[in-house]
């Protein structure tokens, strides 16, 4: 059992760390605007610096980066059900 714990616990501690930045990144896709989407994608961000920490090899979670840095960069839009513009939040960059 020990073995086992020492083996496959890492990967679920990141797989949590993952499952909290995307998340958090989806949160702040949302429609309604709370004011804090720049702050959840930054969070989310050190959520998957942990998980590649723990497991570098962890494909989603380097996609995920690669994402969330652009949109920090960038900003991006969401758009309600109807096709029209809902909130935009700008990049720093």
């Amino acid at each position: 059992i020990v073995e086992y714990v020492r083996k496959n616990a890492p990967q679920r501690i990141a797989d949590t760390y993952y499952k909290w930045a995307s998340d958090l990144i989806d949160k702040s896709r949302q429609i309604e605007h709370y004011g804090d989407e720049i702050k959840d994608v930054k969070q989310s961000l050190q959520f998957l610096k942990k998980t590649l920490d723990l497991d570098p090899n962890h494909s989603q979670a380097q996609l995920m980066v690669k994402y969330a840095k652009k949109m920090l960069q960038e900003g991006w839009t969401a758009y309600d059900e109807y096709g029209f513009i809902a909130k935009e939040i700008q990049g720093t960059g």
